[in-house]
């Protein structure tokens, strides 16, 4: 018994041994560890997002009557801005929301004009859903982009529909709406095709949208500067490709104060097909009148009547291309002719439907001037030059003796471009700037590389214009784009290459594209 108590003592001994021991190992362990953090938090912030947006002139028409868009036209707008004050892209979206408190059912009796869009009615709109919760319906009215700090100001005008019946069904009713401008970031750049084809999208007419975006364009497009400020497109190739009439055209500019057959004036599109219709004369005549050489006036020749509609009773060339028939063009001089087709290059009648008459300017240097010392913005006066006693005369009367006065304007739907339009159209080059080039007179530009190889109007092939050339005893000559860049006169009899132009009715829309050769802008009314 006693050695049994001994031994389960020594036990307990060991066990409280050993307990001790891992006491001390812990707090042996525990010495040598040691936590530490870090000094700053980790933190993640989102850029900055934010739209300020400022109104005025909240629309209320109490006890109203159906008016005319004439009428409707000339209300107070309700106007509100909308500025990213980050430096983020976004894209907003303007709605209009119908709140509850509307007890009009019919939205086809409202009326619209948003920016200076032609007044619609509000349904004709896209629909979305309402972000309001007291709002059961929502039409969106335009949708964009704003770069960073970009600003943008908005005007709505709202009025009954003139066709509003005015019956028990609509009188005492209420319409209510309110403006919300939904905007999400954006983070790819917006680029300037982008702008123009959502313009369209959002019922702009293509010359206001271009002129308001340009300045996203500052490399393609550039103010003349003239008296009409127009805005042109420049370079070597510029994305100015349009489809129109079934093949490839481009954009020559927005030509403003253009007048239609109304007196009217507005800023047009001008287009210019992308290669010619062939080689033919610009006018001919028998050998009795001017030797043959022609005539250079433009209401009255050969190409003019082949271009254009109503000359169908001409027994060569009469509207031929307007109408897309075959049969004989004027190529030379007396009179000689050459079989021609245009089946397949004519105009369409779908392509007739987006351009009009317009006026073009026919006038010419005086006759002390000379072609050798003209530069650009001189050829753009003298287009304009209203000198209405012009008559061909020579000091050989065989060489000039048609007696015809020249005209200094004409109404029609197609002509050919003027050598201004040429001039314009560079950008220059690294030795010689677009100014430089500018200051440099048309006939010499054959000795400047930089002024014709940046210029997307260049064809390395004789091209008609359509202004008439007077000089000292010639008035038989047409001014030509040459083949080695620089501009002269050539008979109106030669063969040149002759490439349609035409104005593009004001309400057109570019809806689709880029502008590229492979991917056009499209266009529609």
């Amino acid at each position: 018994m006693l050695n049994d108590k001994k031994e389960n003592n020594n036990v307990l001994s060991i066990l409280v041994l050993l307990l001790i021991l891992l006491v001390i190992s812990g707090v042996s362990y525990a010495l040598w560890q040691i936590a530490l953090s870090q000094t700053e938090k980790n933190r993640i912030t989102t850029g900055c997002f934010k739209i300020l947006f400022k109104d005025k002139n909240a629309i209320n028409l109490q006890e109203t009557l159906p008016i005319t868009d004439e009428e409707g036209i000339r209300l107070i707008p309700y106007e509100f801005t909308i500025t990213n004050t980050c430096s983020n892209n976004v894209e907003y979206q303007v709605n209009l929301e119908i709140l509850n408190e509307t007890t009009l059912d019919n939205m086809d009796y409202i009326k619209t004009m948003f920016q200076e869009k032609e007044p619609s009615i509000l349904s004709s709109n896209p629909k979305k859903t309402p972000t309001l919760s007291n709002a059961s319906n929502s039409y969106m009215l335009e949708k964009g982009y704003l770069e960073k700090n970009e600003e943008k100001n908005f005007k709505l005008r709202l009025w009954l529909n003139e066709e509003t019946p005015t019956t028990e069904e609509i009188m005492n009713k209420i319409f209510s709406s309110k403006i919300t401008v939904v905007t999400s970031y954006r983070k790819e750049e917006i680029t300037y095709a982008e702008r123009i084809t959502t313009c369209g999208e959002n019922g702009y007419n293509a010359a206001t949208c271009m002129l308001e975006n340009s300045k996203y364009d500052k490399v393609n497009l550039t103010y003349d500067e003239t008296i009409d400020n127009n805005l042109r497109y420049i370079g070597k190739n510029p994305n100015n490709y349009v489809d129109f009439n079934n093949e490839k055209w481009r954009i020559v500019g927005i030509m403003n104060n253009i007048e239609d057959e109304n007196g009217d004036k507005k800023s047009r599109i001008k287009l210019i097909r992308d290669e010619s219709i062939g080689n033919y004369s610009w006018d001919t005549s028998p050998s009795n009148i001017n030797n043959g050489q022609g005539v250079n006036e433009w209401s009255q020749a050969d190409i003019m009547k082949l271009l254009n509609p109503d000359y169908e009773k001409e027994s060569i060339g009469g509207s031929l291309y307007w109408n897309k028939q075959t049969g004989q063009c004027y190529s030379n001089n007396q009179n000689e002719s050459t079989t021609c087709d245009f089946t397949s290059t004519g105009l369409t009648s779908e392509a007739k439907k987006l351009f009009g008459k317009a006026i073009w300017y026919l006038g010419t240097n005086d006759k002390e001037l000379s072609y050798d010392n003209i530069k650009t913005s001189k050829f753009y006066d003298i287009e304009r030059n209203e000198n209405t006693e012009k008559v061909c005369f020579a000091f050989d009367s065989i060489y000039c003796n048609d007696d015809i006065k020249r005209t200094t304007k004409w109404l029609g739907e197609v002509g050919l471009i003027y050598p201004s339009d040429y001039g314009y159209a560079t950008s220059g080059g690294n030795n010689i700037d677009k100014n430089s080039c500018l200051n440099k007179v048309l006939f010499e530009w054959n000795n400047y590389d930089d002024c014709i190889n940046n210029n997307w109007l260049t064809k390395k092939s004789n091209i008609f214009s359509i202004t008439p050339y007077e000089r000292t005893h010639v008035l038989t000559h047409v001014y030509t784009i040459c083949s080695d860049g620089h501009v002269g006169g050539d008979r109106a009899h030669s063969n040149n290459l002759i490439i349609p132009s035409i104005y593009l009715y004001a309400n057109v829309k570019i809806t689709q594209g880029a502008g590229t050769k492979e991917n056009s802008y499209k266009l529609s009314i």
